[in-house]
């Protein structure tokens, strides 16, 4: 009896922890995230913000002439050289990611002093309502700040997304967990479905196809690696990714490996910093 005292106790006890965790998480520690992700949330488009201001001062006070966030952050990027500024920490991270902001077609190509009321609308927003369907929006001289009103920007169709397409954060887990316990043929498997994911985007699709030829090599799959690079150097027939990856077949050819820990260094430590 002693003995089933002390279970229908311990059982209770942890009922009781169980349901005070969870009423401190969603009563206090899931709010305060959330807030702080607000907050990093308005500084990233706060930051692009200014970087637009430099642009503007650099091609007379003009707008940049873009109709997309993608491509904004494209030409904004030398005065901020930070991707991550791009990315919402609310952001939805099921699918293949993309940049989390969007930018108000409206002003493409403006002059500052030509704006009027224009200059009073949302220039940078959440492309989605990320924070409890609300969205993160600032005007070109204002402050951030949290609405459900709707904004101005142009829906690309999935073709044209593709191109700013970056890997989902499940299937980098699973490249990485693969890289470090050197699970080569689950690595080719992942890379392929990457390749699906992102290996359109010109930012990221050549790392992808050179890794991806790299780990076949290592499974001396040769020929599966000529195909690969020949794809690539169709996709992206400029640059150094194109010759890198075909020094690294021409090398397997002569019995010489891949040296994986250098891309386990450049692709995952690099991306697990931030």
């Amino acid at each position: 009896m002693l003995i089933v005292r002390i279970l229908r106790t311990l059982v209770l006890l942890a009922a009781v922890l169980s349901a005070a965790w969870v009423a401190f998480y969603f009563g206090f520690w899931r709010p305060e995230r959330e807030n702080a992700r607000i907050a990093s949330c308005q500084a990233n488009i706060q930051q692009t913000r200014l970087a637009i201001a430099m642009y503007t001062a650099d091609y007379g006070d003009t707008l940049p002439p873009c109709s997309d966030y993608f491509e904004l952050a494209e030409m904004v990027h030398p005065y901020v050289k930070n991707w991550s500024l791009s990315f919402c920490l609310s952001r939805d991270r099921k699918g293949p990611e993309m940049f989390s902001y969007g930018w108000n077609y409206h002003l493409a190509g403006k002059r500052i002093d030509g704006l009027g009321s224009l200059a009073r609308e949302p220039m940078l927003f959440d492309r989605k309502p990320w924070h409890n369907g609300k969205r993160n929006v600032i005007s070109f001289g204002g402050t951030p700040y949290l609405t459900r009103a709707p904004v101005a920007q142009i829906r690309l169709p999935w073709s044209e997304l593709r191109r700013y397409t970056y890997t989902s954060h499940r299937t980098n887990i699973k490249l990485r967990q693969a890289f470090r316990w050197h699970r080569w043929r689950a690595a080719e498997r992942l890379y392929h479905q990457a390749l699906d994911e992102a290996g359109d985007n010109p930012m990221v699709g050549p790392q992808l196809y050179e890794e991806l030829i790299a780990v076949q090599c290592k499974l001396r799959h040769l020929d599966a690696a000529q195909r690969t690079w020949q794809e690539m150097k169709r996709k992206f027939p400029d640059g150094e990714w194109v010759r890198r990856a075909g020094t690294v077949v021409e090398q397997a050819k002569r019995g010489i490996e891949p040296d994986m820990e250098r891309y386990y260094e450049d692709r995952f430590l690099a991306m697990w910093r931030y």
